[in-house]
């Protein structure tokens, strides 16, 4: 069997990190991938790099002219082709201004007489949008079931979740991971990992970082782009952080970071289904994030310690005009006083990740 996947970009991010997982399980098919549009020249490429290495076919297409995927397509000769988001969503062409090259291309595809699958990583988009019905949808929440309900029917969607890759860790592995980063072993270190920008609202921690004072010490990964309203937003936290507050860019070591900490926190306000969820908790860490709806439509949601809010806007922070008066301020410290450190305990699911996914491509 062999399987192409089409996906807008590979920038590091939460799709490249579902997309990376499912191949490294996918050792009963030929993989391929076409990345529509390099959208930062390789700036931010952990997860790319690693693709590159698994897969037995890899492409990125030119800048403002897309119509080359007909030929890649016709190069590697899938079974399967995969488009990894759906492609009526703006980032298959924003980038690089692709637009009419890119609508010409995704016609041209989904004339092709190839099965075609459709991914979708959004929480928010709306089916008055879709353009193309594919023949299968590879849902990656239970979210989607109810968002595209129109779209489905009893054979042609799966819904598989990104795995629990347990894994044990001893003293001897922590201790590694803590002299390896140089952490402060006097202190209690909590871990953020996300893109910066107003929607993942580090600023939040930022803040509370400043509240928690020195015997917390908060670690940021993640990328800072110069998009200018995502420069606009760290800019100003990066220029204001607390002493206690640690930034590290985009890092292949996220592993690493996870077991020397001792609670992870995702403060994200705009979310579907977070890879980190189920990276820290496969490696034993507590969780705290904010109720979002979308949060309970998987496997995770009682596993996961949740911070209070009146409103958004106690739980915004921007700018240096920006003051938490909320009601649930103290609830929220106090949270993390008291889950910090705590051991938890999930089932790995890697075997049945990987039987899923099979017989899922093996139907299509």
């Amino acid at each position: 069997m062999k399987v192409l996947f089409i996906t807008p970009h590979l920038s590091t991010g939460g799709m490249p990190k579902v997309l990376l997982e499912r191949i490294r399980y996918m050792t009963f098919a030929e993989v391929g991938v076409i990345e529509w549009t390099n959208i930062d020249s390789d700036s931010f490429s952990v997860q790319k790099n690693q693709i590159k290495q698994i897969v037995h076919y890899y492409k990125t297409l030119p800048l403002g002219d897309k119509n080359k995927c007909i030929k890649y397509i016709k190069e590697f000769d899938p079974d399967v082709l995969h488009f990894e988001d759906f492609t009526e969503n703006d980032s298959w062409w924003m980038y690089d201004n692709s637009y009419q090259s890119t609508q010409e291309a995704l016609f041209n595809i989904h004339s092709l007489d190839i099965p075609i699958v459709n991914t979708s990583h959004s929480s928010v988009f709306t089916l008055d949008k879709k353009k193309y019905r594919t023949d299968y949808y590879f849902l990656v929440s239970n979210y989607h079931k109810l968002q595209y309900d129109n779209l489905l029917n009893e054979s042609n969607y799966e819904v598989i979740e990104h795995p629990y890759i347990v894994k044990d860790v001893d003293d001897i592995e922590i201790n590694r991971c803590i002299n390896k980063l140089n952490f402060d072993r006097r202190k209690k270190h909590i871990l953020t990992i996300g893109l910066f920008n107003r929607n993942k609202n580090q600023g939040y921690l930022f803040y509370l970082a400043e509240l928690l004072g020195s015997d917390y010490h908060f670690h940021f990964i993640g990328q800072m782009s110069d998009t200018n309203d995502w420069k606009e937003y760290w800019e100003f936290l990066i220029e204001n952080k607390p002493p206690n507050v640690f930034c590290y860019g985009e890092r292949d070591d996220v592993d690493d970071f996870i077991v020397a900490s001792d609670l992870v926190i995702h403060p994200s306000l705009f979310e579907l289904n977070p890879t980190i969820f189920y990276e820290s908790l496969s490696l034993g860490k507590p969780v705290i994030a904010f109720p979002l709806e979308t949060y309970s439509y998987s496997s995770y949601h009682d596993k996961l310690n949740y911070f209070r809010y009146d409103n958004l806007k106690d739980v915004f922070i921007d700018s240096d005009e920006s003051q938490i008066k909320s009601s649930s301020l103290l609830y929220n410290l106090e949270l993390i006083e008291s889950v910090v450190g705590k051991n938890i305990l999930v089932k790995d699911t890697t075997e049945l990740f990987k039987n899923k996914i099979m017989n899922f491509y093996e139907n299509v």
